[in-house]
């Protein structure tokens, strides 16, 4: 093993080797246990072949902001945003000072943040999960949605007291999830292609996703393979001829509508009807 990391340190110093490389070659001879329950923690830049949070991904062109926020909302109500180069779960008030939110994605991800640490009765004082708070109507009904199908695609859905997972069976005896949601999201035409694939820029659903993700030799957590295209980013030509159309379309348009905290933009009226009919 030791020659191995002479080897690698030689290529390295001869130009062979990025220091991104040498280092992905260091971590991978290294026993890593794949968190089979990680939510997507970041990007892997295929072309420059280094890691990214999703944010820098988005800065960088390799995403859209609709996206970025999707991913970052799975790890808000699972734990904790991820910091890729460590494989840490921070809060949001950490994330934002370690730069992996900005301050606009710090707001619209507190209410995934508060999914994951339980929503409190104003009347009772009890701590509700997400379905039990949306049923109460405590809770936005869209978001609660998304953060119980965050959860039981990456293990289970999570116990806000504890923070334990539980078996989907076991969530519906303790009424902490909804028999009829747990039911409808095992049916994948309930999944909605709400996210752009960092890699192919083809619409995919969290569960998709998720089974395209690659596990980081480093940290074993998932990772989505990305590519560049001309399109994304938070300076692309995209978002300028966008934002021009919005504003000659439709006076007085607001062209950050459709990052809304609500997420409405990834939902059409039916599948906004469907999520009401689910938790009345």
């Amino acid at each position: 093993r030791q020659n191995g990391h002479r080897a690698g340190l030689e290529s390295y110093r001869s130009g062979a080797l990025s220091i991104y490389e040498i280092v992905d070659i260091i971590f991978s001879r290294m026993v890593i246990v794949e968190d089979v329950n990680s939510t997507i923690a970041g990007l892997w830049d295929v072309t420059q072949k280094k890691r990214l949070s999703i944010l820098q991904g988005f800065q960088q062109g390799l995403t859209d902001r609709a996206t970025a926020l999707r991913l970052l909302e799975s790890q808000a109500c699972t734990g904790g945003i991820c910091d890729p180069s460590s494989g840490e779960k921070l809060s949001l008030c950490d994330a934002l000072k370690r730069g992996l939110v900005d301050e606009g994605l710090n707001q619209q991800l507190q209410p995934f943040e508060q999914a994951y640490n339980g929503i409190v009765d104003p009347l009772t004082g009890k701590t509700l999960t997400v379905s039990q708070a949306a049923q109460e109507n405590l809770f936005p009904k869209n978001a609660a949605f998304r953060c119980i199908e965050f959860q039981l695609l990456t293990g289970g859905p999570i116990d806000p007291v504890t923070h334990d997972r539980v078996s989907p069976e076991e969530a519906i005896q303790r009424g902490l999830v909804d028999k009829v949601i747990a039911s409808s999201l095992k049916d994948e035409k309930h999944h909605t292609k709400a996210l752009s694939c960092p890699k192919t820029k083809r619409r995919m659903t969290f569960k998709e996703a998720l089974e395209r993700s690659v596990f980081d030799c480093h940290t074993g957590l998932r990772l989505l393979e990305a590519t560049k295209l001309h399109g994304f980013g938070a300076k692309s030509t995209f978002h300028y001829v966008w934002l021009h159309r919005s504003k000659v379309g439709s006076e007085g348009a607001n062209p950050r509508q459709s990052f809304d905290s609500s997420g409405s933009d990834a939902f059409t009226p039916q599948q906004r009807n469907r999520e009401h009919f689910l938790f009345r």
